[in-house]
């Protein structure tokens, strides 16, 4: 099997983790962190409350409904988007909550078992890629605004707006590419009232129905905040099974029913590794780099993700000067 080969099959183990982590975000302990550490609703809230009473019963969806595009096809959350030449696009995990009426933020206090409930709904996407060549922020604002108006159906001069539920859509942006000064950070953009001419106030419930929240989650530098903590270790390429099982159990997450998860998300995700390392090939040649293309090589054989001879194919080299280039030579890359 040559490098190409391996690389596809990595492509197809980073499907499935990606399936992974989102069916294990899709567990009520991690949601229910989540929503209490940065949706403003929940902050005042018990987490074992939110998980059980604030996120609706069966309502949790992993990447089953896509993000309509058109205004014409508004019509509910089932409608596929039917663009030609565009492929159809979903949501990473979609769920409605409710959140009791006296929990709204600014509340003089918080009665968890309140009659009434006011209905959210939380998107929530993974993001490996930090620049993806457009503002995130835009495309959070985009697929908000979609869930927002996906909840009237088809327009009409009948069509009620007093139904409406806020949007929050929460991006969990991570890898290795979040700049230094974004690691560990949390963003949210909302709709605010602003007084231009008077001074006119109206309830918040009134237009705040949208919010955009960014998570930039890094594990390479340190965090005060336990729910992005939590986060940079669930998504941590560096920590073992048995390190992530440790620090889940400790904070009370871990669950007989998740050990499956977290065994598949690890095992795929030592894997992954290659992919950064056949970058480091693949552009040291285009560049007319040999030693760095020669080096990526060596790492990947040290790491025991290729072969030697695979690697000498690769490099176009016999076995063994492969083998006396990586015995006299020391690489930097390679971490201990």
């Amino acid at each position: 099997m040559n490098i190409q080969n391996i690389i596809k099959t990595v492509s197809e183990k980073t499907i499935r983790y990606n399936n992974t982590c989102r069916e294990l975000l899709t567990d009520r302990q991690f949601l229910a962190r989540l929503l209490k550490g940065f949706v403003p609703e929940f902050r005042d809230l018990e987490i074992e409350y939110i998980a059980n009473e604030c996120i609706e019963p069966a309502a949790i969806v992993p990447s089953s409904i896509p993000v309509e595009r058109n205004l014409t096809n508004i019509v509910g959350s089932d409608t596929a988007d039917t663009s030609l030449n565009e492929g159809t696009v979903y949501y990473d995990i979609l769920f409605s909550a409710v959140y009791p009426e006296k929990g709204r933020p600014g509340s003089a206090r918080i009665r968890q078992r309140a009659d009434k409930k006011i209905g959210l709904i939380i998107n929530i996407e993974m993001q490996n890629d930090i620049n993806p060549g457009y503002p995130l922020e835009k495309r959070g604002v985009y697929y908000a605004a979609r869930r927002l108006t996906a909840q009237l159906g088809t327009l009409s001069s009948n069509t009620s707006y007093e139904g409406l539920q806020k949007v929050y859509s929460i991006w969990l942006c991570i890898g290795d590419k979040i700049p230094r000064n974004e690691r560990n950070t949390a963003t949210m953009y909302t709709l605010k009232e602003i007084q231009l001419i008077g001074d006119v106030h109206k309830e918040p419930e009134r237009y705040d129905l949208l919010s955009v929240i960014m998570l930039k989650i890094s594990d390479q530098q340190p965090t005060d905040d336990p729910t992005l903590e939590l986060f940079a270790k669930f998504f941590s390429k560096k920590l073992s099974k048995d390190e992530k099982i440790e620090y889940f159990e400790k904070t009370g997450i871990y669950t007989a029913d998740m050990k499956e998860g977290v065994e598949t998300m690890c095992n795929l995700g030592e894997g992954l590794v290659i992919e950064s390392y056949y970058d480091g090939v693949e552009k040291g040649k285009a560049e007319g780099r040999a030693e760095k293309a020669f080096d990526t090589l060596i790492s990947l054989v040290r790491k025991g993700l290729l072969s030697v001879s695979d690697a000498a194919e690769e490099a176009e080299v016999t076995e063994e000067e492969f083998m006396q280039k990586m015995n006299t030579e020391s690489l930097a890359a390679v971490k201990p």
